[in-house]
């Protein structure tokens, strides 16, 4: 079985044949970094972007009635690491919007 990440980025390259060596081993650092050791999950069926745009916004009211990320997680099944994600993107998005 091929590693995922080396596979995503012969993938790109083969669809993008601008993309230099050096960009290529950065974006593979960048994977390795944020995702090294974890099992990420990798959907079947790809969510259009409107529903999870309204996911997380429920999520992240939910965390600001002092939901525990742990529930959220079992709620929306998702990992804990997700729903964090998750929460810290929603409130950049709030700091952004004032």
């Amino acid at each position: 079985m091929a590693d995922f990440v080396s596979d995503l980025i012969a993938r790109i390259q083969g669809q993008l044949p601008e993309m230099d060596e050096e960009k290529a081993l950065r974006i593979e650092s960048d994977l390795r970094n944020l995702w090294g050791g974890d099992r990420p999950y990798i959907g079947k069926t790809k969510f259009d972007r409107e529903h999870m745009r309204k996911r997380d916004m429920r999520i992240f009211h939910d965390y600001q009635r002092n939901e525990r990320p742990a529930l959220l997680s079992r709620r929306f099944r998702l990992s804990i690491r997700r729903i964090s994600q998750i929460i810290s993107e929603q409130k950049k998005i709030e700091k952004n919007r004032a």
